[in-house]
Protein backbone atom coordinates (compact mmCIF):
# COMPACT_ATOMS: atom_id res chain seq x y z
CA UNK A 1 0.00 0.00 0.00
CA UNK A 2 1.58 3.78 -1.09
CA UNK A 3 1.94 6.03 1.69
CA UNK A 4 -0.31 8.71 -0.50
CA UNK A 5 -3.45 6.04 -0.81
CA UNK A 6 -2.90 5.56 3.27
CA UNK A 7 -2.65 8.68 4.01
CA UNK A 8 -6.41 9.24 1.94
CA UNK A 9 -7.52 6.27 3.34
CA UNK A 10 -6.97 7.41 6.98
CA UNK A 11 -8.49 10.52 6.22
CA UNK A 12 -11.52 8.87 4.90
CA UNK A 13 -11.91 7.01 7.72
CA UNK A 14 -11.37 10.11 10.11
CA UNK A 15 -13.87 12.25 8.60
CA UNK A 16 -16.58 9.38 8.88
CA UNK A 17 -15.72 8.64 12.88
CA UNK A 18 -15.93 12.64 13.07
CA UNK A 19 -19.52 12.70 11.39
CA UNK A 20 -20.47 9.93 13.71
CA UNK A 21 -19.37 11.47 16.66
CA UNK A 22 -21.06 14.64 15.68
CA UNK A 23 -24.33 12.80 15.09
CA UNK A 24 -24.01 11.84 18.96
CA UNK A 25 -23.49 15.40 20.16
CA UNK A 26 -25.99 16.73 18.23
CA UNK A 27 -29.17 17.64 20.14
CA UNK A 28 -32.53 18.35 18.74
CA UNK A 29 -33.93 21.78 19.80
CA UNK A 30 -36.51 22.17 22.28
CA UNK A 31 -40.18 21.78 20.85
CA UNK A 32 -42.32 24.50 20.71
CA UNK A 33 -46.02 23.47 22.34
CA UNK A 34 -48.69 24.49 19.78
CA UNK A 35 -50.05 27.87 20.82
CA UNK A 36 -47.32 28.74 23.36
CA UNK A 37 -47.29 32.51 21.98
CA UNK A 38 -51.23 32.19 22.46
CA UNK A 39 -50.93 31.19 26.21
CA UNK A 40 -48.12 33.14 26.96
CA UNK A 41 -50.02 36.36 25.63
CA UNK A 42 -53.50 35.29 26.86
CA UNK A 43 -51.39 34.57 30.50
CA UNK A 44 -53.87 36.21 33.25
CA UNK A 45 -54.90 34.26 36.24
CA UNK A 46 -53.44 31.55 38.38
CA UNK A 47 -54.11 28.73 36.21
CA UNK A 48 -52.84 30.31 33.25
CA UNK A 49 -49.82 31.49 34.99
CA UNK A 50 -48.97 27.90 36.71
CA UNK A 51 -49.49 26.27 33.47
CA UNK A 52 -46.90 28.31 32.16
CA UNK A 53 -44.54 27.68 34.85
CA UNK A 54 -44.95 24.03 34.47
CA UNK A 55 -43.77 24.14 30.70
CA UNK A 56 -40.92 26.45 31.69
CA UNK A 57 -40.02 23.99 34.50
CA UNK A 58 -40.33 20.90 31.88
CA UNK A 59 -37.77 22.38 29.27
CA UNK A 60 -35.44 23.33 32.31
CA UNK A 61 -35.27 19.89 33.32
CA UNK A 62 -34.34 19.07 29.62
CA UNK A 63 -32.11 21.02 29.18
CA UNK A 64 -30.10 20.11 32.53
CA UNK A 65 -30.13 16.89 31.25
CA UNK A 66 -28.95 17.60 28.28
CA UNK A 67 -26.19 19.57 29.59
CA UNK A 68 -25.56 16.85 31.61
CA UNK A 69 -25.14 14.40 28.83
CA UNK A 70 -22.86 16.71 26.63
CA UNK A 71 -20.70 17.14 29.65
CA UNK A 72 -20.48 12.82 29.58
CA UNK A 73 -19.67 13.76 25.97
CA UNK A 74 -17.04 15.94 26.66
CA UNK A 75 -15.10 13.50 29.13
CA UNK A 76 -15.78 10.36 27.23
CA UNK A 77 -13.74 12.84 24.10
CA UNK A 78 -10.84 13.66 26.35
CA UNK A 79 -10.62 10.25 28.31
CA UNK A 80 -10.40 8.34 24.58
CA UNK A 81 -7.76 9.58 22.56
CA UNK A 82 -7.15 6.91 19.85
CA UNK A 83 -3.85 6.90 17.74
CA UNK A 84 -6.56 6.75 14.68
CA UNK A 85 -7.72 10.09 15.61
CA UNK A 86 -5.35 11.99 17.50
CA UNK A 87 -5.84 14.09 20.86
CA UNK A 88 -6.14 17.28 19.21
CA UNK A 89 -9.18 15.85 17.45
CA UNK A 90 -10.65 14.61 20.33
CA UNK A 91 -9.85 18.09 22.76
CA UNK A 92 -12.08 19.93 20.02
CA UNK A 93 -14.60 17.55 20.32
CA UNK A 94 -14.67 18.10 23.73
CA UNK A 95 -14.59 21.70 23.78
CA UNK A 96 -17.27 21.53 21.15
CA UNK A 97 -19.68 19.40 23.62
CA UNK A 98 -18.54 21.43 26.62
CA UNK A 99 -19.90 24.42 25.19
CA UNK A 100 -22.92 23.24 23.87
CA UNK A 101 -23.29 21.70 27.56
CA UNK A 102 -22.68 25.65 29.43
CA UNK A 103 -25.47 26.73 26.75
CA UNK A 104 -27.94 24.37 27.75
CA UNK A 105 -27.46 24.93 31.27
CA UNK A 106 -27.80 28.23 30.84
CA UNK A 107 -30.84 27.61 28.64
CA UNK A 108 -32.11 25.52 32.24
CA UNK A 109 -31.06 28.49 34.44
CA UNK A 110 -33.29 31.14 32.25
CA UNK A 111 -36.44 28.40 31.95
CA UNK A 112 -36.33 27.38 35.82
CA UNK A 113 -36.11 31.47 36.32
CA UNK A 114 -39.18 31.64 33.79
CA UNK A 115 -41.15 29.41 35.40
CA UNK A 116 -40.36 31.20 39.15
CA UNK A 117 -41.60 34.03 37.67
CA UNK A 118 -44.84 32.45 36.72
CA UNK A 119 -45.55 30.69 40.38
CA UNK A 120 -44.96 34.28 41.46
CA UNK A 121 -47.65 35.81 38.94
CA UNK A 122 -49.87 32.75 39.87
CA UNK A 123 -49.61 33.35 43.44
CA UNK A 124 -50.43 37.23 43.13
CA UNK A 125 -53.22 35.99 40.74
CA UNK A 126 -57.33 35.26 41.91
Amino acid sequence: MTSRFRCVATRSVLALAVAITLGGCATQGPAVPAGADQKIENASGRVDHEALASRYEAQAAADAAAARRHQGYAATYRRNTSPASGPQEHLALAQHCENLARAYQQAADENAALAMLHRELAAASK
